[in-house]
């Protein structure tokens, strides 16, 4: 019956007819014909069901009413009716409205049906609607939780990626593109993997096809190359969505960036390891100064009792020669474990920096130009003017010996710099420094520069790239620094040059500097007795040695218990204690807190192998009659204990 309704020139009764067969087997569309001007020619019951019209409110009406007012004003009725007339069909899947003016998303499609009588003509149209609002309304959420998840990834400050079940990487962020530098096509699949350093490929690919086996969690750590060359660490992780069965149908994943914190951690743990050599450099540095106390004691004692004429006079002024060369040692030794000889007082670095410019520029190639960029009236740091000049000089020769036979330059630059805990953090030395206003001093030259693993090692005491005997030169910066409660940061990269950042606390007000104490008389002679109290029996003799050659009494004591009984027992005749800081069963600090109970008055002197900074530091509060600098000299110590008691002396108690 089909084929004889569409043989021959169908009317509308044909038409209808024709719909009402075809309505078995197209349960739940509605169906309906329209003439060739698009009026609506035929109902059924599928129209009601679908679209809500009955057959009086439907049939002789333009089907132009089923469009929304605005497909209707972008014609797209007229559209739909010559695409089919051309075409043969159109396909009509858009929003539609009901009879009661609610919207239903249909799937239609409008065939042409052809006029045999008239070759190119048609007759009319047959219209087949199903509603599929619940599946419209289904991929407008799945669009919108695209567009959240797309917007989400793109958003979040970090790399966000998807792949594929196999491990094919089939989205980026833009965070990708915008650190790697690659292009899409460049970084989706497996091409990826060329981002990664060299030395992370096998392992990280590895790992990865572990997690495609297994469909557990990827969580590896590796690094990837910024769009500047550059390599930063990542902790690339990656979780598997599963089906019922376990499958893996989709992996998600990040890049984060984890630089900073390796950074940090390397910092640390190079500080760390800085730390306890410099406890064993200062230990070391300390016993040597007591050994050397005894020899320039001793040595200096002997030409205080020689007349100027006497033929062994010669080879004493030698042992007292190599004495201070083997303090200026242990001084090189306590500058690492940052306890050096330090003179403090307010400092301009601009100033201290351009007063050796000349020196400098003697010292090095004369293929090198020295630019100092020296800014003026920088605050002032609390400083030794020699150890800062000691710092710079050694950087820039360093940077001089960099460039080698090459030309090139070396720029020191001054000024102030505000920082913050996460600049600190890229410090060497950043857990002993605190954020706040710093006067910088950089050190910058165009030589060979550094490598990762040479950065690494380069305040390491004993590391150098020059020939074997170099070692200590940054280890000492490094120390030179920490004792000035500085930090340290350092750029460098392979074949184009070093800087050299040093950072020191600017103080608050420029401090008074204190005027040169009175010299004391010619001759160191006095009277009064000296409790000389020190844990190394060669440190005791030749100070009482020189204290008797002065005219002094004394009283020794070889650690903090004896000389508290020995003090207790002569109170009386006790005109001045000669403490020494560091000292088993009980140190300096303990041992001066139980004499100043016993006798609130007594003039102590300080000594130590330490610097005076660092070993006064532990007696705040606490005033001090002096302070000795070990190693000294038999006139060195007269000269304290002269100036502690008064250019005449004292008398005797009791």
């Amino acid at each position: 019956m089909q084929t004889d309704l569409l043989s021959s020139a169908p009317t509308t009764e044909s038409l209808s007819e024709l719909c009402s067969i075809l309505l078995d087997d197209l349960a739940g569309y509605a169906i309906f014909t329209l003439d060739a001007d698009g009026i609506i020619q035929s109902w059924h019951t599928g129209v009601e069901e679908v679209l809500g019209y009955t057959k009086e409110q439907f049939v002789g009406r333009p089907f132009a009413i089923l469009f929304t007012p605005e497909d209707r004003a972008a014609s797209a009725p007229e559209t739909e009716l010559r695409t089919a007339a051309r075409d043969g069909h159109a396909l009509d899947r858009r929003w539609h409205l009901r009879a009661d003016g609610t919207r239903v998303f249909v799937d239609g499609t409008l065939t042409a049906l052809p006029d045999k009588a008239r070759a190119g003509s048609n007759i009319g149209y047959l219209k087949l609607m199903r509603d599929g609002t619940d599946r419209a309304l289904a991929i407008a959420q799945l669009e919108k939780s695209e567009q959240n998840y797309r917007f989400l990834a793109e958003s979040i400050p970090e790399i966000v990626w998807t792949a594929a079940p196999d491990g094919a990487v089939d989205y980026y962020n833009q965070h990708w593109y915008q650190f790697t530098g690659l292009t899409r096509e460049q970084s989706e699949g497996w091409a990826w993997q060329k981002a990664l350093h060299p030395d992370d490929v096998d392992n990280c690919i590895t790992q990865w096809k572990r997690s495609i086996e297994t469909g557990d969690p990827l969580d590896v750590e590796c690094r990837f190359r910024q769009a500047d060359g550059d390599y930063c660490y990542h902790i690339r992780r990656a979780v598997a969505q599963k089906g019922e069965h376990g499958e893996v149908l989709k992996w998600f994943g990040t890049c984060t960036d984890i630089d900073r914190q390796k950074q940090a951690e390397r910092a640390l743990g190079h500080a760390a390891k800085l730390e306890s050599i410099g406890v064993l450099a200062g230990g070391v540095a300390h016993d040597f100064n007591n050994l050397l106390t005894g020899i320039l004691g001793n040595a200096s004692f002997a030409l205080e009792l020689l007349a100027d004429s006497h033929p062994a006079r010669s080879a004493l002024d030698s042992a007292v020669l190599a004495c201070r060369s083997a303090a200026d040692l242990t001084q090189q030794l306590l500058a690492y474990a940052g306890k050096g000889k330090f003179i403090v007082k307010p400092v301009d670095v601009s100033v201290v920096i351009q007063a050796i410019s000349s020196l400098i520029e003697s010292s090095i190639s004369k293929k090198v130009q020295l630019h100092l960029n020296l800014a003026k009236d920088l605050p002032m740091i609390e400083a030794d003017p020699t150890q800062m000049q000691q710092v710079v000089m050694n950087l820039i020769l360093n940077g001089a010996e960099a460039i080698g036979d090459n030309l090139g330059t070396v720029t020191v630059t001054t000024r102030t710099q505000e920082v913050d805990q996460a600049y600190l953090a890229n410090t060497f030395l950043p857990g002993e420094v605190n954020p706040g206003i710093y006067v910088a001093i950089d050190v910058q030259d165009s030589g060979c520069g550094m490598d990762e693993a040479t950065m690494s090692k380069m305040f390491d005491p004993f590391f150098t790239t020059k020939f074997t005997g170099r070692g200590l030169g940054l280890a000492a910066v490094q120390g030179i620094v920490r004792g000035h409660r500085g930090t340290i940061r350092v750029y460098s990269v392979p074949g184009k040059g070093s800087t050299f950042r040093l950072l020191f606390p600017a103080a608050g007000e420029a401090a008074p500097v204190e005027s040169e104490a009175s010299q004391p008389d010619e001759t160191l002679r006095g009277t009064g007795t000296v409790l000389v109290v020190d844990d190394q029996p060669l440190v005791r003799t030749v100070a009482q040695r020189a204290l008797r050659l002065f005219g002094y009494a004394t009283i020794a004591a070889e650690d903090g218990i004896q000389a508290i009984q020995r003090f207790r027992e002569h109170a009386d005749k006790v005109d001045l204690v000669l403490l020494d800081l560091m000292m088993p069963v009980m140190d300096g600090v303990e041992t001066l807190q139980h004499l100043r109970e016993i006798s609130p008055d007594v003039p102590v002197i300080l000594s130590s192998g330490f610097s005076e900074s660092e070993a006064t530091r532990k007696f705040a509060g606490k005033s001090l009659a002096g302070f000795l600098q070990k190693p000294y000299s038999a006139r060195q110590l007269g000269d304290a204990v002269c100036r502690a008691l008064g250019n005449a002396g004292s008398v005797a108690r009791g």
